[in-house]
């Protein structure tokens, strides 16, 4: 195998990427390892043998995870201010008349 960390590297620089999302193919890794100039990495990367990877996002159930364990106070208490919000609406609605459930 051989060493492609330095095209890696100026890949990574032309690519305005981080050095792990470089992609290289596996086919043309000969191509690949006699470029030693940035001009031969860029026409390496116009003809498809050197790509950026996609940002890995954060998925939906470690987002609501994470919003879960940011939370303070248990859930009968952060229910509160709705229903205080509630009784404020409706006695707007009845003319000042007390909800009671």
């Amino acid at each position: 195998m051989t060493d492609l960390r330095n095209q890696r590297r100026m890949a990574a620089s032309i690519l305005k990427c981080g050095v792990n999302r470089v992609w290289m193919d596996h086919d043309r890794i000969d191509e690949i390892a006699k470029a030693v100039t940035k001009d031969d990495i860029r026409v390496l990367i116009r003809g498809k043998a050197i790509k950026s990877r996609q940002v890995e996002g954060i998925s939906r159930g470690r987002g609501k995870f994470n919003t879960k364990q940011k939370r303070r106070g248990e859930d009968v208490v952060r229910d509160q201010g709705k229903e205080q919000s509630m009784h404020v609406f409706l006695r707007k609605i009845n003319g000042s008349v007390p909800f009671e459930p």
